[in-house]
């Protein structure tokens, strides 16, 4: 089992490398700010978040070996809290609630 310090490092360095996961985060982004603010359209929300995952999809299909395969699923209860902080936030700037 990974630490909590090894989860967030890889998290944000081996989770996040390559560069169609780059990529596809830089749309994700774009469209968060180009869509969310002015139409507050929660399904190309979505879609932004889609985009971020196909990115990660792509990484351990195509890119990880197998131990970073099994740290991609450990991390997920990590991911899964820092996706629903992020998306909290994102809500309370959009003023969504």
């Amino acid at each position: 089992m990974m630490s909590i310090a090894s989860q967030f490092r890889f998290f944000f360095t081996t989770y996040h490398s390559g560069v169609f996961n780059i990529v596809m985060h830089v749309f994700s982004l774009a469209m968060h700010f180009l869509v969310a603010w002015p139409s507050k359209s929660v399904p190309l929300v979505i879609v932004a978040f889609l985009l971020e995952e196909v990115g990660h999809w792509y990484d351990y299909f195509f890119r990880f070996g197998k131990a970073n395969k099994r740290r991609s699923i450990e991390i997920l209860p990590f991911k899964l809290i820092l996706v629903a902080i992020f998306c909290f936030y994102m809500a309370r700037w959009y003023h969504w609630f």
